[in-house]
């Protein structure tokens, strides 16, 4: 069963350590894009992330948002001295400019960016536990684009089995369709030469032209062979959107050409309904991975 290429999860996994916050969304894309918002704690395991969504997904925009909340009693801190002292001199010189000026606090120099530091140990093991949550989270998300596959793939069946329909209809209309000109274009000429004989052969002649110039026995056919090979694919687990895709710009090719050649209201009326048929499938293609 192809996979759709949107979903979404969000999850929390409880470590001694404290909390890992998940949250991936996936659309479609005609590639793998991955894009990471993550803080500076896990800044180091992007790599790793991004080797693990390659193993299940292989097209989709996914963006994904990390987040690790430290346990108080497992954070300790730091601060820069040099920048500090630094910065307190800047802050005594320019208070010597400025008349009556506001004392500055401790925290005022702590709040200045890069002056105090978390200091949070992330050993091997619970690197390790963080990427198997994350994996957790990609299968989560896999599962849910499989059920929505499956919702996609219940959508396009009906759509290609109507299209089956119409191409027998038309196999099945072909035949008269040509007799009926033949009989249509016998009437006309006893009208119009009552008195004349009329020569079979140039009546023959007649309608193997008008039989050549609207058959459509090779478009009816390939539009049937394009509709086994969607079905065969929607079996199929490996990424087959591109193919579907493909397979829809041939079957609307053929629908514009069954259209062009069309010399019965009924050809036409079929070519319009295949063409509509063949747009709801291509805008739902778009979507599977």
């Amino acid at each position: 069963m192809p996979q759709s290429m949107t979903g979404f999860v969000s999850f929390d996994y409880t470590l001694p350590q404290g909390i890992l916050h998940i949250d991936i969304k996936s659309v479609n894309h005609r590639y793998l894009v991955t894009n990471f918002y993550l803080p500076e704690n896990l800044h180091q395991l992007e790599l790793e992330f991004g080797k693990i969504l390659g193993l299940h997904f292989k097209r989709g925009k996914l963006d994904i948002k990390c987040r690790f909340d430290w346990q108080t009693s497992t954070q300790t801190f730091a601060y820069d001295k040099q920048l500090a002292e630094k910065l307190a001199k800047t802050l005594h010189d320019i208070d010597r400019l400025i008349y009556n000026a506001a004392p500055v606090k401790a925290m005022d120099v702590l709040s200045w960016p890069g002056v105090l530091r978390e200091q949070t140990q992330m050993d091997a093991g619970m690197k390790q536990q963080i990427l198997q949550f994350f994996n957790d989270a990609a299968n989560h998300l896999a599962d849910s684009r499989i059920n929505e596959g499956q919702t996609l793939s219940d959508f396009i069946q009906p759509k290609n089995a109507r299209i089956r329909e119409i191409v027998s209809q038309l196999q099945e209309n072909a035949a008269r369709h040509v007799k009926a000109y033949e009989e249509n274009l016998r009437d006309k000429l006893k009208n119009l030469m009552a008195e004349e004989i009329i020569e079979p052969a140039r009546i023959a002649q007649e309608v193997v032209l008008f039989a050549q110039k609207t058959d459509i026995t090779e478009e009816l056919e390939r539009l049937l062979s394009h509709c086994a090979q969607v079905e065969q694919l929607l079996t199929q687990q490996e990424p087959v959107g591109r193919k579907l895709d493909f397979l829809m710009q041939e079957m609307n090719r053929e629908a514009n050409t069954l259209g062009s050649k069309s010399a019965h209201i009924q050809t036409t009326d079929a070519a319009i309904e295949l063409k509509v048929l063949i747009e709801q499938m291509r805008e739902q293609i778009q979507n599977i991975e």
